[in-house]
This record gives structure tokens, sequence and C-alpha cells, in this order.
């Protein structure tokens, strides 16, 4: 029972761990780029649309982590991509690529998947390694 109890705290920790401190570290280290984006792009969004999405990922990705199977966080980088694609292809009025719009996503995505990954990994260590009798 206690064991059970242990394992559910430490996941329902690390789940947490992967949504807001690690959301909060990301917005924080995109928060200088967020200027350079075109007025469109910081205002047609839901807001807090892109936090939300991000846990949701990294709650995706660390429990494809934990249940070993990393190969399919692969297909949540395609998906994401293909939803992404018209932000990322995205033209400015003068018929030039909007480069900044682009770049962000593709910062914020690398991010939040490193964040994923990393999180995952450390509660699958913890886990079986230092809790293998949960």
């Amino acid at each position: 029972m206690i064991e059970t109890a242990l394992r559910l705290l430490l996941l329902t920790s690390m789940y947490a761990l992967a949504c807001w401190p690690t959301g909060w570290l990301i917005g924080w280290f995109t928060r200088r780029w967020q200027k350079h984006l075109p007025a469109t792009e910081t205002t047609l969004g839901l807001p807090g649309g892109g936090m939300w999405i991000g846990c949701m990922e990294r709650i995706a990705i660390m429990t494809l982590i934990i249940a070993d199977m990393s190969g399919t966080i692969g297909f949540l980088v395609a998906a994401k991509s293909i939803l992404r694609f018209p932000e990322i292809t995205a033209r400015g009025d003068d018929g030039q690529p909007i480069r900044a719009a682009a770049e962000y996503v593709i910062i914020g995505t690398f991010m939040s998947f490193i964040g994923g990954v990393a999180v995952g990994v450390l509660a699958r260590e913890i886990l079986t390694t230092a809790m293998p009798w949960c």
C-alpha cells in the first residue's frame, strides 16, 4: 500500500514538474524573442493556449517514456509539425516569410520536447533505480 502511494506521489510530482516549472522556464527563455513577433502572432491565439499545448505534449512525452514507448514520440513531432505548418510558412503583407514567428515556434517546440524527455527519463530512472520495489 505504501509503495503504491509513493509511486503515485512520485508520478504526480513529476507530471506537475513537466507542466508548470518546465513551462515557466520555457516562457522565461523565449520571452526575449516575443517582442520580435509580428503583432498578429501574439494576439491571434487563445490566451495561454501555447502553455497548455506545451503542458499536454510534455505529459504525453513523459508518459511514453515511462511506458517504454519512446519511439512513438516521433509521431508527436510529426503531428505538431503538420498542425503548425501554416504558421511556420506564413508570409507577411510584403510576401516575405515571417521567420521570427517560425523560429519562435520551433525554439519553443524543441525546448518543450527536451523538457518532456528530461523529466520522463528522470521519472523512469527514479521508478526503476531508486524505487525498485514499486
